[in-house]
């Protein structure tokens, strides 16, 4: 069998193709409301409404997960930012606590101790007599 042969036999499908496009393409040549493609230059698709709004459901079922994973990092970037914040103010906030926190234990335990003196005395009197 010759090469030839089997090549060509390979390449007539596809020229016949490409002949059969070249004809429609020109047989629209120079005519009125059409480009050289042959397409209709005012061309509009009838698709019905409900397929037009299966089309856009579809598309936005595929590009949910994108934007709710972009609204999730936007998210994590506020909260950092905001947590930077915070830390930058938490030194002196939390010297502040930390101090009051001091203070207080030091009174309570200044109070506990004088009101331990008198219920001592009393146990102790009571347990005398």
């Amino acid at each position: 069998m010759n090469y030839f042969t089997v090549l060509w036999n390979l390449l007539l499908p596809m020229l016949l193709l490409f002949t059969l496009v070249a004809k429609r393409r020109l047989a629209f040549l120079n005519k009125e409301g059409y480009d050289r493609f042959g397409r209709n230059k005012l061309f509009a698709p009838l698709l019905k409404w409900e397929i037009i709004k299966d089309k856009a459901m579809a598309i936005r079922n595929n590009v949910e997960p994108y934007e709710n994973a972009y609204n999730e990092i936007q998210e994590t970037v506020q909260r950092q930012d905001d947590l930077r914040q915070v830390l930058t103010a938490l030194p002196g906030a939390a010297k502040i606590q930390v101090d009051k926190e001091k203070e207080r234990l030091i009174e309570a335990r200044r109070i506990a101790i004088s009101e331990k003196g008198p219920y001592v005395k009393v146990r102790f009197s009571s347990e005398n007599e």
